[in-house]
């Protein structure tokens, strides 16, 4: 991996971005594939913490006013 890298950084000196674009194996374009996958799943499990939070939220807020407001005998 070190190998490709310094390689890589030697074409972006020299300039030769055909080379460069060569070096974009299936295997990267697969990394960057799977990549974006986990980003979209990240994405919609945030939103799904969101939405459960505020389920939550509606929830504790409804029973703490049915604690405050129930009629108490002394």
């Amino acid at each position: 991996m070190n190998d490709l890298r310094s390689r890589a950084e030697a074409l972006v000196q020299s300039g030769s971005n055909d080379e460069l674009e060569a070096m974009v194996t299936w295997d990267m374009k697969k990394l960057i594939q799977e990549l974006h996958v986990y980003q979209t799943e990240l994405q919609m499990q945030n939103e799904q913490l969101f939405e459960s939070t505020a389920e939550f939220t509606r929830a504790h807020n409804k029973y703490i006013a049915l604690y405050d407001y129930t009629p108490v005998d002394i």
